[in-house]
């Protein structure tokens, strides 16, 4: 829950008055969305059970479960809405009860207040009689609406050149839905101060309702327009995210230091201290350029006024348990007033150890040959069985967020850590005398080791002020610090190598990407050797979130990659490693890192990889992530630098990994425009050949297009590819939007599809010369535009049924009007096209009847791949098909 800070001292005006008058009286109502998801229960000794959760007044059941692997599972989502007023809410509280066979098995209780107040991921003890049965893991999401609003307080603005006539200007909140205020009053002096004026009508205002999740994705946009006598036009824009907005302080993103310490059972809200939080408003400035068609032409500097945004907002961050909000990834399982409350070692441990036991027997009996009868084969295959189990136990998981096993207390997880960490130094002591054919089996025993969850951050750190096990800690954390060097070492001897095997390649690139959050000198040196090659500031980057030009450390790492104040700051003093400095300093991997080239490709993905693997939250501030601007720089800074026929795979792999962050999309599509010459079909090929991966990719990751991108900039792209006269270019294009029609939503599809596609070019794309166009644009209109109502993967929430309806209509009248053509260019294809219109419906119709009857729940509906018949636009340059029609006629 943000802190509100009174910012405006403005008297509040009517139309203020009137969005908070629910909420002026004792009685203040609240209304959330909620969405519980991803219940797991473990320990629950029971052949089948159900679920029967209480929110409040409102009830949800749960289907019946085999126990599958010692667990339940119910991998749905149930969403509704909750009402409530803030005085009752310290009083209610949400049970979970567990039945079989018809029997109350064990339950559990979480207070509503710890769940507005605490993290989205619960992981809670289940009792019958006092006695523990299991425990429970589930995701509830509490977010609250409100009507927030956006008011100017003064703008004014500077154009690079000289302008001459009468301007204003609008605001507009951009997000899953979109609202413009009304303009202000035109000025020859392009600013306009609103800071003494009382009545609202004459103050550029918008009004939304909005939670906290779609406030952090949203943006604001400032629109400048100049007037003639028959109107106006759009003159520039400048765009604003709330994240950046809002950086400096907590009302849309709580820091994880406000995590509760209380158990979920004692969390109370104060009401008294929360009352005066409902009517806050923030002055927020800011200083940015103006842009048009992807040029920056001018400043805009001034601020804005935001008010009544959610007061309650969910951590992104951390575990609620019973003994409090613990960071994500240290949790033990089993807690006190449980039967398992003694020490009690996994399974799993105890087979490690005893494979560790055999793999030093071996590599003893292959050194001193006590039976040389023993071949080496036999040999290879024996230490080969064990390797292969150890990475099995290392790869055997116990919970969702990472490989972990659950331990019972914290001396349970020490005994881990030692037999891991010696198991880890045996496998870097025998790496170098194996043979060949093994050493990448060792390897790859090591990769999985670094990636278990007990060399985490999340138990390999201090807990401030707790003294329990602290010399066993810190020599664990010495030892741990020492085996990471180690494998430094090796990882940047073998990175200058070239024809590594995959699983050493695979071993190099984990442990460097866990060097850079883990050592941090490592990640200061790195950075050094990037920034050689080339670092200035990208002008396709509009700052709208992250600076990418300020180096400086932000103001809380997110903590599980916060090493240095969680783990290192809590190491004695005392403790050295000298070899570290040795070990980095070494020039052949400064050389080839230098070059920004492969190998800093591989790294960035794997970077990406072990980051979203990490967070279990898609709400990451990348901005929070060290080194997260830089890498993105130099990452922008190869793609301008290189040409687009030349990128390698890994790069545009790479980029496609970053594009967890939609946000960057912007950045991409500017550079690739930018870079592209109409009149090379190669380039333009390539250039919707990668824009297909990108937005491809960003489905995937079930990301959306962001509220912030550069519509002008991209349609204006769009128009210039259609209207050329090359007609790969336009087929290639044609092709993408086929591809990716579900991904243009709401103002881009009125833009491209309505607009320009069906309302401007019909009949040139429908009838034109090249027979590749007219095949894909048949495609475009049968498969994606008529069939949606039949087939379509858009949520109801996404998807605009007015517009689509608008579209429809358009394309049926302008096939309607294709017997009225009497234009002799376009005469002679008219037959063809009728023909390849024709075909594709016969297509379609096969395809169609094919489709299957199953609920529509995978990513493509009934599909996990495209469900789509996939097109390709042949490269011809020369297209007979029109050859022979120019013949006949």
């Amino acid at each position: 829950m943000g802190n509100c800070i009174r910012t405006n001292q403005k008297k509040p005006s009517i139309l203020r008055v009137e969005s908070f008058v629910d909420r002026k009286g004792n009685k203040i109502k609240l209304d959330f969305k909620i969405c519980i998801s991803s219940i797991k229960i473990l320990g629950l000794n029971k052949a089948k059970a159900n679920l029967i959760i209480k929110f409040d007044t409102v009830k949800l059941n749960f289907d019946e479960k085999n126990n599958e692997n010692e667990a339940f599972e119910w991998n749905v989502e149930r969403r509704f809405d909750y009402s409530t007023l803030l005085e009752a809410i310290n009083q209610s509280a949400m049970s979970l009860e567990v039945y079989s066979n018809e029997k109350l098995k064990a339950k559990t209780e979480i207070k509503i207040s710890s769940i507005v107040n605490g993290p989205v991921h619960y992981s809670l003890p289940l009792f019958l009689k006092k006695k523990m049965k299991g425990r429970i893991s589930l995701d509830v999401e509490m977010l609250e609406e409100t009507k927030t609003y956006i008011e100017t307080n003064n703008i004014s603005c500077k154009f690079n050149e000289e302008v001459f006539g009468r301007y204003s200007m609008t605001v507009k909140y951009s997000s899953d839905v979109s609202k413009e205020s009304g303009h202000s009053e035109a000025t020859k002096s392009l600013s306009w101060n609103y800071e003494e004026i009382e009545d609202p009508r004459y103050v550029p205002r918008v009004e939304f309702w909005a939670n906290i999740k779609t406030i952090r994705d949203s943006s604001i946009q400032i629109k400048i327009h100049k007037h003639h006598k028959s109107g106006y036009e759009f003159a520039g824009t400048c765009w604003l995210s709330f994240s950046k907005l809002f950086k400096e302080s907590s009302e849309i993103y709580r820091p994880e230091g406000s995590q509760e310490s209380e158990s979920t059972a004692k969390s109370k809200l104060d009401i008294y201290a929360l009352k005066n939080s409902f009517d806050c408003s923030y002055v927020k400035s800011f200083n940015e350029g103006i842009w048009f068609d992807g040029r920056r032409i001018g400043t805009i500097k001034g601020s804005l006024i935001i008010g009544n945004l959610p007061v309650f907002q969910q951590l992104i961050i951390g575990v609620s348990t019973e003994d409090g909000v613990l960071p994500q990834g240290s949790l033990y399982t089993y807690a006190r007033n449980s039967i398992f409350q003694r020490t009690v070692i996994p399974e799993e441990i105890h087979k490690i150890t005893e494979f560790t036991r055999k793999l030093k027997k071996s590599m003893i009996s292959k050194q001193i040959e006590v039976n040389p009868i023993i071949s080496e084969r036999l040999l290879f295959e024996e230490r080969k069985l064990i390797i292969d189990s150890l990475i099995d136990l290392l790869n055997y998981s116990q919970k969702e967020s990472m490989k972990c096993f659950l331990y019972s207390n914290e001396e349970a997880v020490l005994k881990a850590q030692d037999l891991f960490i010696e198991l880890g130094s045996n496998l870097i002591e025998y790496i170098d005398s194996v043979t060949y054919d093994i050493k990448p089996y060792f390897f790859s025993c090591l990769t999985h080791l670094i990636k278990r969850g007990e060399l985490a951050i999340g138990y390999l750190a201090f807990a401030k002020g707790s003294k329990n096990f602290s010399s066993q800690k810190t020599e664990i954390a010495a030892r741990y610090l020492s085996i990471m060097h180690r494998m430094l070492k090796i990882s940047l001897t073998y990175f200058v190598l070239k024809g590594l095997d995959e699983l050493i390649q695979e071993f190099v690139y984990c442990i460097l990407v866990k060097a850079w959050f883990r050592i941090p000198e490592f990640r200061k040196t790195m950075m050094d050797c990037l920034r050689r090659k080339s670092f200035y500031p990208i002008e396709e980057w509009r700052n709208l979130e992250i600076d990418l030009e300020d180096e400086k450390p932000q103001s809380e790492v997110i903590s599980i990659f916060d090493w240095q104040s969680s783990f290192y700051a809590m190491l004695p003093s005392e403790i050295k490693f000298d070899q570290l400095q040795s070990c980095i300093s070494e020039s052949s991997w400064k050389k080839k890192m230098t070059k920004r080239g492969l190998e800093f490709f591989k790294f960035l993905k794997e970077w990406v990889e072990q980051v979203n693997g990490q967070v279990v939250s898609q709400n990451i501030r990348w901005a929070n992530i060290p080194g997260y601007p830089f890498l993105l720089k130099c990452m922008l800074l190869e793609m301008k630098e290189r040409e687009i026929l030349k990128y390698p795979d890994i790069l545009v792999s790479s980029i496609c990994s970053m594009l967890h962050n939609s946000k960057i999309i912007n950045a991409l599509v500017k550079i690739l425009f930018e870079k592209t010459n109409i009149y090379s079909a190669k380039t333009v090929q390539e250039t919707f050949k990668l824009l297909g991966k990108f937005f491809k990719t960003m489905y995937e990751y079930k990301r959306k297009i962001p509220s912030s991108f550069d519509t002008d900039f991209f349609v204006k792209g769009i128009k210039v590819t259609i209207n050329c006269d090359i007609g790969l270019n336009i087929a290639k294009c044609l092709e993408f939007f086929y591809w990716n029609y579900h991904m243009i939503k709401d103002n881009l599809r009125k833009e491209i599809i309505y607009s320009l596609l069906l309302k401007k070019q019909f009949k040139r794309l429908f009838l034109h010369w090249h027979s590749e166009v007219r095949k894909v644009f048949c495609y475009l209109l049968i498969f994606r535009i008529l069939s949606l109502e039949f087939l379509s993967f858009e949520t109801s929430e996404d998807s605009d049924t007015l517009l689509d309806g608008k579209i429809k209509k358009k394309v049926a009248y302008k096939l309607a009007k294709l017997e009225e053509i009497d234009d002799p260019e376009q005469l002679p294809y008219l037959k063809a096209a009728k023909e390849q219109y024709a075909l594709i419906g016969e297509e379609y119709a096969r395809w169609s009847s094919r489709i299957p009857k199953s609920p529509r729940t995978l990513l493509y509906g009934w599909s996990d791949s495209f469900p789509y018949p996939e097109i390709r636009v042949k490269a011809a340059f020369v297209d007979l098909g029109e050859k022979h029609i120019d013949d006949i006629w």
